[in-house]
Protein backbone atom coordinates (compact mmCIF):
# COMPACT_ATOMS: atom_id res chain seq x y z
CA UNK A 1 0.00 0.00 0.00
CA UNK A 2 1.62 2.95 -1.27
CA UNK A 3 -0.16 5.38 0.64
CA UNK A 4 0.52 4.01 3.86
CA UNK A 5 4.51 3.78 2.93
CA UNK A 6 4.28 7.48 2.52
CA UNK A 7 2.78 8.63 5.45
CA UNK A 8 5.57 5.93 7.58
CA UNK A 9 7.86 7.64 5.48
CA UNK A 10 9.35 4.20 3.82
CA UNK A 11 11.70 4.24 1.59
CA UNK A 12 10.16 2.64 -1.36
CA UNK A 13 11.10 2.37 -5.01
CA UNK A 14 8.30 1.63 -7.47
CA UNK A 15 9.21 0.64 -11.44
CA UNK A 16 6.48 1.14 -14.24
CA UNK A 17 6.71 -0.35 -17.32
CA UNK A 18 5.46 1.99 -19.89
CA UNK A 19 4.49 2.20 -23.84
CA UNK A 20 7.35 2.52 -25.83
CA UNK A 21 8.86 5.91 -26.41
CA UNK A 22 8.47 5.97 -30.53
CA UNK A 23 4.86 4.88 -29.43
CA UNK A 24 3.62 7.84 -27.46
CA UNK A 25 0.74 10.25 -28.82
CA UNK A 26 -0.29 7.62 -31.22
CA UNK A 27 -3.42 7.71 -29.23
CA UNK A 28 -3.30 4.06 -28.02
CA UNK A 29 -5.83 2.35 -25.98
CA UNK A 30 -3.53 1.91 -22.88
CA UNK A 31 -1.80 5.36 -23.15
CA UNK A 32 -2.33 7.07 -19.94
CA UNK A 33 -0.76 10.06 -17.97
CA UNK A 34 0.95 8.01 -15.21
CA UNK A 35 2.96 10.75 -14.09
CA UNK A 36 0.03 12.18 -12.56
CA UNK A 37 -1.22 9.28 -11.35
CA UNK A 38 2.42 8.68 -9.36
CA UNK A 39 2.38 11.93 -8.05
CA UNK A 40 -0.56 11.08 -6.42
CA UNK A 41 1.85 9.21 -4.24
CA UNK A 42 5.07 9.60 -4.85
CA UNK A 43 7.71 12.53 -3.67
CA UNK A 44 9.87 12.19 -6.66
CA UNK A 45 8.82 10.82 -10.57
CA UNK A 46 10.74 10.48 -13.39
CA UNK A 47 10.46 8.88 -17.29
CA UNK A 48 13.59 7.23 -18.27
CA UNK A 49 12.95 8.83 -21.64
CA UNK A 50 16.64 9.13 -22.78
CA UNK A 51 19.01 6.72 -24.47
CA UNK A 52 20.74 4.83 -22.02
CA UNK A 53 19.56 6.91 -18.98
CA UNK A 54 17.48 3.90 -17.18
CA UNK A 55 20.54 2.78 -14.77
CA UNK A 56 21.44 6.60 -13.83
CA UNK A 57 17.52 7.06 -13.29
CA UNK A 58 17.22 4.10 -10.95
CA UNK A 59 20.43 4.90 -9.05
CA UNK A 60 18.54 8.47 -8.66
CA UNK A 61 15.10 6.58 -7.64
CA UNK A 62 16.92 4.66 -4.63
CA UNK A 63 18.80 8.36 -3.96
CA UNK A 64 15.97 9.99 -3.64
CA UNK A 65 14.47 7.38 -0.88
CA UNK A 66 17.48 7.03 1.42
CA UNK A 67 18.37 10.87 1.04
CA UNK A 68 15.62 12.65 0.96
CA UNK A 69 16.25 16.26 2.71
CA UNK A 70 12.17 16.80 2.61
CA UNK A 71 10.55 14.00 3.78
CA UNK A 72 7.17 15.74 4.10
CA UNK A 73 6.16 13.68 1.30
CA UNK A 74 7.05 10.71 2.16
CA UNK A 75 9.89 8.48 0.47
CA UNK A 76 8.35 6.90 -2.42
CA UNK A 77 10.21 7.05 -5.70
CA UNK A 78 8.96 6.14 -9.05
CA UNK A 79 10.61 5.17 -12.20
CA UNK A 80 8.50 5.26 -15.05
CA UNK A 81 10.47 2.84 -17.78
CA UNK A 82 9.28 2.53 -21.56
CA UNK A 83 9.69 -0.93 -22.54
CA UNK A 84 11.81 -0.12 -25.45
CA UNK A 85 14.03 1.93 -23.10
CA UNK A 86 14.88 -0.90 -20.50
CA UNK A 87 16.39 -3.37 -23.37
CA UNK A 88 18.64 -0.91 -24.27
CA UNK A 89 22.57 -0.57 -23.47
CA UNK A 90 23.00 2.01 -20.45
CA UNK A 91 25.55 4.69 -20.03
CA UNK A 92 27.94 3.27 -17.12
CA UNK A 93 27.25 4.59 -13.40
CA UNK A 94 29.64 6.10 -12.00
CA UNK A 95 27.90 6.69 -8.76
CA UNK A 96 27.08 5.19 -6.05
CA UNK A 97 23.92 5.39 -3.88
CA UNK A 98 26.07 4.54 -0.99
CA UNK A 99 28.58 7.06 -0.99
CA UNK A 100 25.75 9.87 0.19
CA UNK A 101 26.33 10.35 4.03
CA UNK A 102 24.06 8.79 6.63
CA UNK A 103 20.56 9.80 6.46
CA UNK A 104 19.49 11.90 9.67
CA UNK A 105 17.40 10.50 12.05
CA UNK A 106 13.77 11.77 12.58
Amino acid sequence: NLHNARRARVPVVVIVGDMATWHRGADAPLEMDIKAIANTFSKWVTSSDGIGEAAADAVEAVRQTRYAEDVSGGKVATLILPHDRSWEECKEVTCNVYDEPAPFEI
